[in-house]
C-alpha cells in the first residue's frame, strides 16, 4: 500500500499489538523495531537507551553525512548498556544530542522523561540549525580542558 509517498508493504511488519500506520513507516525505515518482531508494546515506556536508538537511527536516516567524533565515552553503568544500543549513544553523545544524568552515568535503563524528550529536541533542531559542525566544535573545547 502507498502511505504519502512511501511503498510500505503491508506483509513487512507483524506486530499484533498495532496497526498504527507511522510505527509500519518507522519499522519499515529500520529506524524502530519491537520488544520482539510479533510485539511493538505501544504502551511500554521508553528507557534511556532505546530513546538513544530511535534519536540516533532518524537522524541517520535523514542526515546519513552527519558523522560523530569517535570519542569514546566511558559512563561509570557503561556495563549495564546493552549491545545493540551501545553505538547510538556513543555517537548521539558525541554529536551532544543526548547526554549522561550526572555523576558520569548514562541511566540506560532509566525511563526516559519528558524533560530529556524535549531537550534533546532543543538539542536536535539546535543542530540542524547551526550544523553539525558547531556541536564538534563544542565537543573538542569540551574535552581539550580535560
Amino acid at each position: 500500500s502507498m502511505v504519502g509517498e512511501l511503498v510500505v508493504d503491508d506483509g513487512h511488519i507483524a506486530f499484533k499489538d498495532t496497526d498504527n500506520v507511522k510505527v509500519q513507516i518507522l519499522n519499515a525505515m529500520g529506524i524502530i523495531n519491537g520488544k520482539s518482531s510479533t510485539e511493538f508494546a505501544p504502551n511500554d515506556l521508553l528507557t534511556r537507551e532505546e530513546a538513544a536508538t530511535i534519536v540516533f537511527r532518524m537522524i541517520d536516516a535523514v542526515h546519513p553525512d552527519w558523522a560523530a567524533h569517535q570519542l569514546y565515552y566511558e559512563f561509570t553503568d557503561s556495563k549495564d548498556i546493552s549491545d545493540w544500543a551501545m553505538d547510538s549513544i556513543q555517537t548521539i553523545c558525541n554529536m551532544g544530542i543526548m547526554e549522561g544524568v550526572g555523576n558520569n552515568k548514562f541511566a540506560p535503563k532509566d525511563i526516559y522523561t519528558t524533560e530529556q524528550a524535549i531537550a534533546t529536541i532543543v538539542r536536535e533542531t539546535r543542530c540542524r540549525q547551526m550544523g553539525q559542525s558547531y556541536f564538534c566544535r563544542q565537543i573538542k573545547r569540551k574535552y581539550a580542558r580535560r
